[in-house]
């Protein structure tokens, strides 16, 4: 059964991230701005679902 561990701290993001790398997972981002979400399209394979 998978679980959803929310973090709101950057830090303890890339802290949990590197601790259980051996699992799959997958980061999700809310942004408000659009920019920053052109800019993450732009750079990386990343899905980016739009919420209205």
């Amino acid at each position: 059964m998978p679980y959803i561990v929310r973090v709101k701290d950057p830090e303890q993001i890339g802290q949990l991230a590197k601790k259980y790398r051996k699992f799959q997972m997958e980061l999700t981002i809310y942004l408000n701005d659009p920019q920053a979400v052109g800019g993450l399209k732009s750079k990386r394979k990343v899905d980016v679902i739009k919420i209205d």
